[in-house]
């Protein structure tokens, strides 16, 4: 009897006043099956051909045939941006059969020489009739340009051909205009002042333009 008498009371206080007992060993929390989100990785390009064009920067390249309208004042600007390469300008028209037969030589040259030779086709169909503004020309401009695959730097020159041919001293077309490095005008083709007779990129502009492309010779020991 006694022995219930403390067991009762020994519930009662605990009830009462609370009881701490050894913590209860709690469960370790389940593995989740649910795997960390994969933090997803840019796309990589693919690689570059070794022999592809997009490698190489070729300022007077292009890639398909275009045509500018610009004045020769924005032409000589433009000559004056690719300071360090060799700038060969050809004055031509679509009614110029000398023009027409010599042109393809220099999209030829301009393949040869990426690097160090920029080719700008300056064309001058535009004879200043008001009714025939430089727009009119454009269409055939490009066609015949596209029939020789000029991909090139190509101007339809807005100022008419005459005033053109004053400003540039020549007298008629072709003619063919050769700047060095540093963006000065070195020599002039054209079949009034070439002293042989009408003159070609094989015979006169080709050697004048080797001897620009050679590296300079090294200066003498003093």
């Amino acid at each position: 009897m006694q022995n219930r008498v403390w067991w009762l009371a020994g519930v009662v206080g605990c009830g009462l006043l609370g009881c701490e007992g050894p913590p209860a060993p709690t469960a370790p929390a389940p593995a989740s099956n649910v795997s960390a989100p994969e933090i997803a990785q840019p796309p990589t390009a693919p690689p570059v051909p070794a022999d592809s064009t997009t490698a190489i920067e070729e300022p007077g390249w292009r890639k398909e045939v275009t045509v500018e309208a610009k004045t020769w004042a924005e032409t000589q600007a433009l000559i004056g941006t690719h300071t360090g390469k060799i700038v060969v300008v050809d004055v031509w028209s679509t009614a110029c059969e000398p023009c027409l037969r010599e042109f393809p030589n220099l999209v030829t040259l301009q393949k040869e020489h990426p690097q160090d030779v920029v080719c700008v086709g300056l064309n001058c169909d535009y004879a200043g009739i008001r009714k025939k503004p430089p727009e009119f020309y454009r269409e055939r401009v490009l066609q015949a340009l596209t029939e020789r695959d000029a991909k090139i730097i190509n101007i339809l020159c807005t100022e008419p051909a005459d005033e053109l041919f004053v400003t540039l001293k020549i007298d008629s077309i072709p003619a063919v205009f050769l700047y060095d490095r540093d963006g000065r005008l070195v020599r002039t083709f054209d079949n009034q002042t070439n002293k042989g007779g009408e003159f070609t990129y094989a015979a006169d502009v080709l050697p004048a333009l080797e001897k620009l492309l050679r590296p300079e010779s090294p200066a003498a020991p003093q």
